[in-house]
């Protein structure tokens, strides 16, 4: 649950339902410091889902050389896909902030391997980390990601560096699927107990 009370750090990273999800109050705990926390969340709303849209396009022009235009209907795809951003709901904040985390990860292997930008390598390393420690949204692609770096390599050295920074990728995520793991088999947690509600209610209608 989050917590209304404490500072900025123990806001932003207090665990949401599960203990993986360290990074999902952050949006909130900076909107409780503006003069109007409810307007600051409504334009965390609209604004995350403009921001994904725009990460599709540069990846899509980036990873998968596609011409701008292509890449811009790729982002108009991307923004559609979803009407999560025309409920006004601040549920899907924290998806949309993971999803964001992840494509932000994955635009830095592709700037790395294109360009041997070591900031790169390092901004994608870290929003990478940071879209699986936010909330659960890529989990299940995450290890693939690093496959986009391999696309948008030019040459054998791109593709050296392709490398190293899907190793990188991969070892940084073993923390958190450990944990993520651990949480799903805990019989006593709230995925466990629901885990167990699905599959005995389908063996209920299907004996």
């Amino acid at each position: 649950m989050f917590q209304l009370d404490g500072d900025l750090l123990r806001q932003a990273t207090e665990p949401l339902a599960s203990p993986t999800r360290r990074l999902q109050g952050l949006p909130y705990a900076l909107a409780l410091r503006t003069n109007d926390p409810l307007l600051a969340i409504q334009i965390w709303t609209e604004v995350l889902p403009f921001l994904v849209a725009l990460t599709a396009l540069v990846l899509a022009h980036q990873a998968a050389h596609l011409p701008l235009a292509w890449a811009f209907l790729a982002a108009a795809l991307t923004m559609t896909a979803s009407s999560d951003w025309l409920t006004a709901s601040p549920v899907a904040i924290g998806y949309h902030m993971a999803i964001l985390l992840h494509a932000c990860g994955a635009i830095g292997l592709t700037l790395w391997s294109r360009h041997g930008a070591r900031w790169a390598l390092a901004f994608g390393l870290i929003t990478g980390t940071a879209s699986l420690w936010t909330i659960d949204a890529a989990t299940t692609i995450y290890p693939l990601t690093p496959l986009l770096a391999f696309l948008a390599a030019t040459d054998a050295d791109g593709r050296r560096r392709a490398r190293t920074a899907g190793l990188w990728w991969l070892v940084l995520s073993v923390p958190y699927y450990a944990l993520f793991v651990s949480f799903i088999l805990d019989d006593t947690g709230y995925a466990g107990v629901a885990l167990l509600e699905d599959v005995g209610q389908a063996r209920a209608e299907h004996p």
